[in-house]
């Protein structure tokens, strides 16, 4: 519980500061979403079996790649090179891949 609020603090954040943010976990499965990045989701960019996709497959293969790098090298850049999502109605996207600093915390015990 404690983990989840504060994955839901960060989002707060992110979304006081008009940043769109989707949050997702070590498979990359999308866990949270804020309200700014929900507004875009449609016919452009989804949620598909928990993982986001857009309308070009080569771009969604593009961010499934760059969240490989980030989730699974062990010494991850903590930000890569944007990448483009294409939307059929307008200028593309651009997708961010930030690794955050962890937000679990290990149990100490009461002394």
């Amino acid at each position: 519980m404690l983990s989840f609020a504060r994955a839901e603090g960060a989002m707060g954040a992110f979304s006081a500061s008009g940043t769109l943010a989707v949050m997702l976990d070590r498979n990359a499965a999308v866990i949270l979403v804020n309200e700014p990045a929900e507004r875009l989701f449609g016919r452009d960019l989804w949620v598909t079996g928990r993982h986001l996709a857009c309308a070009d497959k080569n771009a969604t293969d593009a961010l499934r790649r760059a969240f490989h790098v980030l989730l699974r090298n062990p010494t991850p850049p903590a930000m890569l090179n944007p990448v483009p999502l294409p939307r059929l109605g307008g200028r593309p996207l651009l997708a961010y891949p930030t690794r955050l600093p962890r937000i679990t915390t290990k149990a100490h015990p009461v002394r």
